[in-house]
């Protein structure tokens, strides 16, 4: 049975996009429908907080472009597929390195083989030839550490 909640004051905190956590379909807890790919999570100042649907958080936050974040996540989720198929050049170490131009900045990604463990893979971002970043944790394969630089990547550069 859906729940009754009041119109006023719900603000969004953030949208997602279930087909990449693999919990799709989604429900939205305040009308009770069943098929939604995108979940919006609003909180009310009274301490109430909603996981709805597209027309639920367009109803219940004033202002709020529930597609606009959608359409966000739909083409972060395009990219997201598509970064695996791009053209990764091989380094003079052998490691993969992929080189790129965002906002005026040249961004580097390697992938590599953790030192300690040659079964597990590494990265490293760097921009503008800086010192690089690494992103915790050791990958079970370079295609995984490749995914978890481009989510470093959208998360950093609010992609």
């Amino acid at each position: 049975m859906p729940k009754l909640v009041t119109k006023t004051a719900w603000q969004p905190i953030r949208a997602t996009d279930l087909r990449l956590t693999g919990a799709e379909p989604g429900t939205c807890e305040r009308c009770g429908r069943r098929d939604l790919r995108f979940l919006h999570v609003v909180k009310h100042p009274n301490g109430g907080q909603l996981t709805v649907g597209c027309e639920c958080a367009k109803r219940l936050c004033y202002g709020y472009d529930p597609e606009r974040a959608e359409n966000r996540l739909r083409n972060l989720y395009a990219r997201r597929s598509r970064w695996l198929t791009r053209n990764w050049a091989t380094s003079r170490k052998g490691n993969e390195t992929l080189k790129f131009n965002h906002e005026g900045e040249t961004v580097w990604v390697t992938i590599f083989a953790d030192k300690r463990d040659p079964k597990l893979f590494c990265c490293s971002i760097s921009v503008d030839g800086g010192k690089p970043f690494f992103p915790s944790g050791n990958f079970v394969s370079a295609d995984v550490a490749k995914l978890a630089a481009f989510d470093q990547l959208a998360e950093t550069c609010e992609w």
